[in-house]
């Protein structure tokens, strides 16, 4: 989704064709030297545009968080730094070859299961990736790609998603779904930020854990964070491995509580 945004908005002013390609491979000599232990079988993904290429000089930044070629108000520069994050932790890589002028191709890289794996719950960091006590989470972030992308890795943590971009949405969601049981937020967002939203989401539900995110070097007032209950704080690009890890810590702090 982001690659596809990205071209578009590159071929917005000349036209141009997105073109995306499938197709199973083993890796080359050199490519399997720059890995530890690589498998035997990797899914390559091929996204290539004819958006103009990308400035020689910027193409070390483009993975960068916050980074962005963008107008103001058509992104936020972290699409590519949560892809190029989200990528690396399921053991992929990305190569990039740059065709200034003319348009750009990615190429992704993603290990193939082993067979007998098939129907086994992936891991990440040797834990297992089911979360056994969030069912249904709701996320509220302003971007969209960056929902989609949160979605996807809440659902590979074995957790069903609700989602919306509005955080007056949010609040509907949360009235007319009982089962949500936890809060993932943007803080950053028009009309009502992250710690506003969470403050009207504890009118409904007073003991839903809130997990708040943010792309923005703020030094958040402790006494503002305590009294809208926020119970993580996470920066952006989140990767899988740290929302495991904070979902891991939510639930080890619940089930001490309880005890």
């Amino acid at each position: 989704m982001n690659f596809g945004s990205n071209a578009a908005q590159a071929m917005k002013k000349n036209g141009g064709e997105l073109h995306i390609a499938l197709e199973e491979i083993q890796l080359s000599s050199k490519q399997r030297d720059r890995i530890d232990n690589p498998a035997e079988q990797y899914l390559h993904i091929i996204i290539s545009d004819q958006g103009g290429g990308i400035d020689p000089l910027l193409v070390d930044k483009i993975y960068d968080p916050f980074f962005t070629t963008k107008e103001v108000g058509e992104g936020t520069g972290m699409g590519l730094a949560a892809v190029h994050g989200i990528i690396k932790e399921h053991g992929g890589f990305i190569e990039l070859e740059n065709k200034p002028d003319v348009g750009a191709i990615f190429h992704i890289f993603l290990p193939q299961a082993d067979e007998d794996a098939t129907g086994t719950l992936p891991q990440v960091n040797g834990r297992t990736t089911e979360s056994h006590t969030f069912k249904k989470v709701l996320i509220v972030d302003d971007e969209k790609m960056l929902l989609a992308m949160y979605s996807d890795m809440f659902a590979f943590l074995g957790c069903a998603t609700l989602t919306t971009d509005n955080p007056k949405d949010a609040l509907a969601l949360l009235k007319d779904n009982p089962d949500i049981d936890l809060l993932c937020t943007d803080y950053d967002m028009p009309d009502m930020n992250g710690l506003q939203l969470a403050e009207q989401c504890h009118l409904i539900r007073p003991d839903l854990p809130v997990i708040l995110n943010s792309g923005l070097t703020v030094d958040f007032d402790r006494e503002s964070v305590q009294h809208a209950e926020i119970n993580e704080i996470v920066t952006k690009p989140v990767t899988l491995q740290e929302l495991q890890r904070v979902l891991v810590g939510l639930v080890n702090t619940m089930n001490a509580t309880r005890t």
